[in-house]
């Protein structure tokens, strides 16, 4: 999902954040500024940066540039990187032997409307910008229990972060949480089963149309 360079968006920067020049990297190579000397700011990006979902990875080069009279003629150069964290969700048999459905949910904790679904099949990488987020498992129990549902602490991950999620249930009723961030050592988090009317909901909201008699009062209370 690396984008064609040509694609980025570049857009000069001064140091008081005046932006003095906007345009695609194919229209700007090569390209010849005459400035002031002072600092001044590149940023090249492609994609969205409070994008959330699948392949939507965002990428990013925040670079300064200092002119003085000394060196006045500059080749500026910069390197784009993932701007938001890049996610993979796994089960072990203790998770795909013991439940017909189940699901894994990553919320961001700030941007309420955040959130990167995982079905069970899923295979996609998911992205997310980032911040601080709780991971929720829910699976779906019995005609009886219906769906339960856990979830983590509240984690931070950093831009350019690649997490993988693994889920397990090596005790009945328990979800573990086997979290890895580049390849380096796991968290584990331990939580329990509990009935998924315990997950967030939605806000609670008011709808209300007209005086008369034909309209209707809504009212949505959370949970």
């Amino acid at each position: 999902l690396v984008p064609e360079v040509e694609a980025f968006k570049l857009d000069l920067y001064t140091e008081s954040q005046v932006r003095l020049y906007h345009n695609t990297y194919e229209n700007t190579v090569d390209k010849i500024f005459r400035l002031n000397t002072g600092n001044y700011r590149l940023v090249a990006q492609h994609g969205d940066s409070l994008g959330c979902g699948f392949n939507k990875p965002y990428f990013l080069a925040d670079h300064h540039i200092q002119l003085t009279p000394a060196d006045p003629v500059q080749r500026v150069e910069a390197t784009a990187r993932l701007a938001n964290v890049q996610m993979a969700v796994s089960y072990d048999e203790t998770i795909t032997g013991t439940y017909d459905d189940y699901y894994v949910v990553v919320r961001h904790n700030t941007h309420s409307k955040k959130s990167v679904k995982f079905l069970k099949d899923e295979t996609r990488y998911g992205y997310i910008p980032a911040g601080d987020m709780v991971i929720e498992f829910y699976a779906y129990v019995s005609s009886t229990e219906g769906w339960k549902y856990s979830r983590t602490e509240v984690r931070t991950f950093l831009p350019n972060d690649f997490l993988k999620i693994r889920i397990s249930s090596p005790r009945n009723g328990e979800a573990y949480f086997n979290l890895s961030v580049d390849g380096n050592e796991t968290i584990i988090d331990e939580a329990v089963l509990v009935p998924d009317y315990a997950a967030p909901q939605d806000a609670p909201s008011l709808t209300l149309a007209g005086f008369d008699e034909s309209n209707k009062c809504r009212v949505i209370e959370g949970v």
